[in-house]
């Protein structure tokens, strides 16, 4: 009781400092940040033939209805980032009876995760960076918490890891890089902030260039060759509120798009020149879009307000709707074997793509 408590009254907190002043300059009300991880690690090569129709079985699997904010799987187990525990782990090798196998109370808000190899990475919120021991995933064990010294405003929000290096998309605290080569020890390397007095809501890292969304500024394009020196490649900005990204290159020359999530719309980046990526295409017609994956001809939208929507991309700068799936309020997307998982106040359901 006094953690659920806790987080009503940080929640309001966290509200009255930032999107009340949001509010003043025109922007509009959206829903909590979710988290955007997959298997897939945010980015896909689409096949020239993938012009067909992607389905899904209009059936979903639920898993255990706790708050679901993001989901990572892996090996026939889904890491669940869960608001009000930390991180739950769910075996979903049998899709219709998936169950759940072993959770971890953590600080601060269960809000995305990553896993790679034995170690899973949670990004908790208010409480920073979390990594977990998951060797053995029926006792699992934190190695350690960070978060950086007089920054009671971040929120660790998504993540990716590649190696050793953590990069965090920590909203107002912006755009971190954490060495986590001593698990029990990260260490800050460098923070690049918002262009534009807003909040780092996602990160997709492509060799040495890292894409950020920005829920003010919109995308956002950084060098990061340097690790210890970031420097602003380019900013595009886009009509809503950039929350979720997601990568892919299509055609005869496999072109590449960023996908955004940005709010009550999808737009389509062109990122041929990352000195000067523009809109090619976008969709309208969402109420709330936090998180977006795709699979060959498909994109996936997790939509805060309208469920799951799925969008024929095969004209990737014409998107269309296909339709759109009651997964109630749903805060994260992911493609696995087949299937599409879509994390949210249901928990997590499972639906196949055909």
């Amino acid at each position: 009781m006094q953690k659920i408590l806790r987080k009503i009254n940080i929640t309001i907190s966290f509200l009255l400092l930032i999107f009340i002043p949001l509010f003043f300059i025109g922007c509009s009300e959206n829903g909590p940040t979710s988290s955007k991880t997959s298997s897939e690690l945010k980015d896909q090569i689409v096949p020239d033939d993938s012009g067909g129709e992607n389905k899904t079985d209009q059936e979903g699997v639920p898993l255990p209805p706790d708050e679901a904010n993001g989901i990572y799987i892996t090996g026939g187990l889904a890491y669940v980032a869960d608001y009000m525990i930390g991180l739950s782990v769910f075996d979903i090798s049998d899709k219709s009876n998936p169950v759940k196998i072993s959770e971890l109370d953590l600080s601060g808000d269960g809000m995305d995760v990553f896993v790679l190899g034995k170690l899973a990475y949670v990004a908790g919120g208010y409480s920073g960076l979390h990594i977990i021991d998951i060797s053995d995933i029926k006792n699992m064990k934190v190695v350690s918490s960070f978060k950086q010294e007089d920054s009671s405003f971040d929120y660790a929000a998504r993540l990716q890891v590649k190696g050793n290096i953590v990069f965090l998309a920590d909203s107002v605290g912006g755009f971190k890089i954490i060495d986590v080569g001593i698990p029990d020890a990260p260490k800050i390397i460098s923070t690049f902030g918002s262009t534009y007095q807003g909040s780092i809501e996602d990160v997709i890292v492509d060799g040495n260039t890292a894409f950020l969304a920005d829920y003010r500024a919109g995308f956002i394009v950084v060098d990061i060759s340097d690790l210890k020196n970031l420097k602003l490649v380019s900013e595009t900005r886009t009509t809503g509120m950039a929350k979720s990204l997601f990568r892919i290159k299509t055609g005869q020359d496999k072109t590449p798009y960023v996908l955004v999530a940005d709010y009550k719309d999808i737009k389509v980046m062109d990122i041929s020149d990352i000195s000067k990526p523009f809109i090619a295409g976008s969709y309208d017609g969402l109420k709330s879009a936090v998180s977006i994956t795709a699979s060959g001809s498909t994109a996936f939208i997790a939509d805060y307000n309208l469920g799951l929507v799925q969008l024929d991309i095969t004209e990737i700068t014409n998107p269309v709707l296909i339709k759109t799936l009651d997964t109630g309020k749903t805060n994260d997307v992911c493609v696995y074997e087949g299937y599409i998982y879509a994390a949210g106040e249901k928990g997590v359901s499972a639906f196949k793509i055909e």
